[in-house]
C-alpha cells in the first residue's frame, strides 16, 4: 500500500512547477498556498481509499493542482483561460505513453523529474523558471534522462 508521505514525495516538483506556471502571480507564498490546498484534498481521497483507484495519478494531481491556480487566480482578479494553457502531450498511443511512464518512474530521482514535466508537456525553460534552476542544468539532466531511458528500452527490448 502507497504511504501518503510516497505521494507527496512523488508529485512535489510536478505540483510546485504546476502551480508557478499557472499562477497570475507565482510568488512563493502563492506556489506554497496552492500546493497546501492539493495535498489537503489528497490527503482527504486518501483517507477515503480513492486514489488507490486511480488510474494515472500523476495526471489527477496536476489537473487538482491546475484547477486550484485557476480558483486563485479567479478570485485574484487574474483571468486565464484554461483551454489556452493546456500542456501539449507527446503524440504516442496509450500503450507507448504507460511503457514510457514506467521506464520513466525507474530512472534515477535527478532525470525523472524533469522527464516526467516534459511528458506533461512542459518546455525546457519553463521547466527552468518552474523549478528555479539554470536552463543548462535543465537541457543536461533531459539529456542524460533520456540516454538512461534509451538504455533501459534497450534492456527490456522496446
Amino acid at each position: 500500500m502507497t504511504t501518503f508521505e510516497s505521494i507527496v514525495s512523488a508529485s512535489k516538483s510536478i505540483v510546485i512547477a504546476s502551480a508557478r506556471r499557472y499562477l497570475g502571480d507565482p510568488s512563493d507564498i502563492n506556489v506554497q498556498d496552492v500546493a497546501q490546498d492539493v495535498y489537503v484534498i489528497l490527503y482527504q481521497e486518501w483517507q477515503k481509499k480513492r486514489l488507490q483507484h486511480i488510474e494515472d495519478l500523476d495526471n489527477y494531481i496536476f489537473t487538482i493542482t491546475k484547477h486550484r491556480c485557476f480558483r486563485v487566480n479567479k478570485k485574484s482578479g487574474y483571468h486565464q483561460d484554461i483551454d489556452d494553457v493546456e500542456p501539449v502531450s507527446p503524440e504516442i498511443d496509450s500503450e507507448e505513453r504507460r511503457l514510457l511512464v514506467q521506464l520513466v518512474d525507474k530512472t534515477p530521482e535527478k532525470y525523472r523529474t524533469i522527464l516526467q514535466l516534459v511528458l506533461k508537456g512542459y518546455g525546457l525553460t519553463e521547466i527552468s523558471k518552474g523549478l528555479a534552476i539554470n536552463v543548462n542544468t535543465v537541457k543536461s539532466l533531459f539529456k542524460r534522462g533520456k540516454e538512461h531511458l534509451k538504455k533501459q528500452a534497450e534492456e527490456v527490448n522496446v
